[in-house]
């Protein structure tokens, strides 16, 4: 003890120097790790992408090669408008739905729990695109997390009510060439019910915005195969938006008050006012006689039904209804009679019969010029024999002979245009 006191103080100036050297040391190594190393700031940004909705294109890659995404993942780099709404985050078992997505039919299918508690109730079907061949969407289970209603994603693209269910993977719309509600990729849109995104789930506006609405965080989604059935409530139809449409910029279940095709409904138009079939026509040759037409113009004859009693084997006249519901749920109906006959007249037939009606018309008109021949005939005579009258009456006393011809003489006067009359018809 004696003689390691002894050392320390004979060297005691460089024990000092070797623990102020030790003490920078530490400092200097502080000071680096506080400016170089960034890994929870990034773990934040990870969790947070809220908060890096200012970032450049550059940050955002490399946020993206740290949740092993490929440049061309369809994924969010951006958000336009943050989502600022406030929704309580509960253990999945205890959230009202579950999200079941079936890759092979591009068919989704929401559950609710039956009385058990268990996700057994289907409750709602919707038509999706997952991934096109090289960009497949991953099977597996997985839970709902940010949320954002616009995003740009890596592609420039922007979308609708944005969710994530797993890293780079989203449920969203169909792309818009900017963040503008009449901007949308309409060739996209028309592709819904078959593989064609870049990984994510693309769903129309109203579907995507139903799972934004009410499927809280944490709602559990599983996505799988299976190609011999979409789901317990099949696959919904899909509406197409003519290419040629000056609307065609609107997705046509967009709820927004400024969407054209709000103004627009399924309808349904007789093609002739009278209506009439061969006994033993079909449905399809009743439903011919028909323009049927859904929101954006299609038509849709396959889609329509009759109610009514009606027998297309058995002639006689029937009053039905005739009614259709378009793919986006825009409904049309229309009363119509119409009469089932043994046949219908031939175009012969009918030729022949507006011959017959037009030789009846000459007939008559040639009667009718006999008649007022016949007529100008008689008036002739009836001339002859008042001049007749005349010559007999100068027999008379002179008295009644004056008063004869003074009333020819005024007749004549008073109607110049008989006499012109009878020439011209003669």
């Amino acid at each position: 003890m004696n003689t390691f006191k002894n050392f320390m103080i004979r060297n005691r100036h460089l024990a000092a120097l070797t623990i102020g050297v030790s003490i920078v040391c530490i400092a200097i190594f502080s000071v680096l790790a506080i400016l170089f190393l960034d890994i929870p700031k990034a773990e934040a940004s990870e969790k947070n992408p809220e908060t890096s909705s200012n970032t450049s294109a550059t940050s955002a890659s490399s946020n993206t090669n740290e949740t092993e995404t490929s440049s061309d993942a369809e994924i969010i780099i951006g958000t336009l408008e943050p989502q600022t709404t406030v929704r309580e985050t509960l253990p999945s078992e205890e959230l009202p739905y579950l999200i079941m997505v079936n890759r092979a039919m591009n068919c989704v299918t929401i559950y609710s729990k039956d009385e058990t508690g268990q996700f057994t109730v289907p409750v709602k079907a919707m038509t999706c695109s997952v991934g096109r061949e090289g960009h497949d969407t991953p099977l597996g289970t997985y839970v709902t997390s940010d949320q954002f209603m616009w995003a740009v994603m890596a592609d420039s693209t922007r979308a609708q009510y944005v969710y994530r269910f797993k890293g780079p993977y989203l449920f969203h719309s169909v792309p818009y060439l900017s963040a503008s509600k009449n901007d949308l990729e309409t060739e996209e849109f028309n592709k819904l019910g078959e593989p064609a995104s870049l990984g994510c789930v693309r769903l129309c506006v109203a579907d995507a915005k139903w799972i934004y609405e009410n499927c809280d965080i944490n709602t559990t989604v599983i996505l799988y195969d299976d190609p011999s059935s979409p789901g317990p409530l099949g696959k919904p139809d899909t509406i197409k938006i003519p290419l040629n449409s000056p609307y065609k910029g609107w997705d046509p279940t967009d709820p927004d008050p400024a969407n054209p095709w709000l103004n627009y409904s399924a309808t349904i138009k007789a093609k002739e006012k009278s209506i009439k079939l061969v006994k033993g026509s079909s449905l399809e040759d009743l439903l011919s006689c028909f323009t049927i037409k859904d929101t954006c113009g299609n038509e849709i004859p396959e889609k329509a039904t009759v109610a009514g009693n009606y027998n297309l084997n058995i002639c006689g006249t029937y009053t039905v209804t005739v009614n259709v519901t378009d793919a986006i749920g825009s409904t049309a109906s229309l009363d119509v009679t119409f009469m089932v006959v043994n046949e219908l007249p031939s175009e012969s037939t009918t030729k022949n019969t507006t011959t017959d009606k037009d030789t009846t018309k000459n007939t008559t008109n040639n009667n009718t010029t006999k008649n007022n021949n016949n007529t100008t005939k008689n008036n002739n005579n009836t001339t002859d024999n008042n001049t007749t009258t005349n010559n007999d009456n100068s027999n008379t006393t002179p008295d009644e002979s004056d008063n004869t011809e003074t009333d020819d003489i005024t007749t004549k006067e008073d109607n110049p245009e008989n006499d012109s009359s009878t020439d011209s018809n003669q």
